[in-house]
């Protein structure tokens, strides 16, 4: 696995920040930068204060100049790059009022893992090891914007990133005087829930997952079994059903709710959320449910929650 760190110009005037910042992109004649990057690397993405006003021509052939917004200066997202980098069919060269003219021809798609957290220049530029007053102009190999960095440097540059925002749940409310939904809540449950809590990284087996809450209550009188964080720093609300059959989506629908409502009150950017529907078992229909709808679904057997009960209840 490769670490990059890529630089950007601000979105300009009227268009869309989203194809601006979830890929790598590389000037006709400088591909050979990214000829190492590999599906699945690790990208930064730094967006720089401002960039080059572009020239562009009407369909009735006269011409207007379309400026840069306002950009912010420093590491914005990081990804993982879903590809190698291969040539744009679609890209056209670029001129700009200066008279030069720039081709992104190259481009690799990158699957944001967060946008929550800036890192300035001047902390970005002291982790890569240069001078702190350097503008970025001419970054990258073969002045291509792309660089290859050390795994030391990326995961530097996202612990910092992460510190600049922190995760803050809200204080629940009224936690003591609620019920689960109106009733007790059952042992099959209960077990399953302090199991997945206790140690998510097994339960889920995925690393980084940390528990933040358990039945955290929303100011709308709903309850989120656990909330959990990854190792991206993106707030997960997670939904626990003893088991779920046919077409039952109760339990989708809340962990629906729990994933945006979580990502509003924590303050996190669009999309870095995620909401997860545990449960012994979860039928077919459900499942493929939760894939139509971006929700993580996570069976755990009997056995293996009952094993644990034992040992813990000693």
């Amino acid at each position: 696995m490769n670490y990059w760190f890529t630089t950007h110009w601000p979105p300009r005037e009227g268009d869309s920040e989203a194809g601006n910042t979830t890929g790598v992109w590389v000037p006709e004649g400088r591909e050979q930068a990214a000829s190492d990057l590999r599906q699945g690397d690790y990208v930064a993405v730094y967006e720089a204060k401002s960039g080059r006003t572009e020239v562009r021509k009407r369909p009735n052939g006269t011409t207007v100049k379309v400026h840069c917004q306002t950009g912010c200066g420093g590491m914005i997202c990081y990804g993982i790059a879903d590809s190698v980098i291969s040539a744009d069919q679609n890209s056209q060269p670029e001129l700009y009022v200066d008279g030069s003219k720039i081709w992104w021809r190259w481009y690799a798609p990158v699957s944001i893992r967060s946008r929550s957290g800036f890192v300035n220049r001047a902390a970005a530029l002291r982790i890569l090891g240069y001078k702190t007053t350097w503008n970025l102009h001419g970054f990258g190999d073969a002045h291509s914007g792309l660089k290859k960095i050390s795994e030391s440097q990326f995961n530097s540059l996202v612990e910092a990133f992460h510190k600049s925002r922190p995760i803050q749940l809200p204080t629940p409310t009224d936690r003591e005087n609620r019920s689960r939904n109106g009733g007790e809540e059952g042992p099959v449950h209960l077990n399953l829930k302090r199991y997945v809590a206790s140690n998510p990284e097994i339960a889920l087996n995925e690393p980084g997952l940390r528990t933040l809450d358990v039945e955290y209550n929303f100011p709308t009188n709903d309850r989120a079994d656990i909330v959990l964080a990854d190792r991206h720093n993106r707030i997960i609300g997670l939904e626990i059903e003893p088991a779920i059959r046919g077409s039952d989506l109760v339990g989708l629908l809340q962990a629906i709710k729990y994933q945006h409502m979580l990502e509003c009150i924590t303050r996190r950017e669009r999309g870095d959320s995620r909401g997860m529907l545990v449960a012994h078992k979860i039928s077919d229909g459900v499942k493929k449910r939760c894939e139509e709808y971006g929700i993580e679904y996570f069976e755990i057997s009997h056995n293996v929650v009952d094993s644990w009960v034992a040992q813990n209840d000693r």
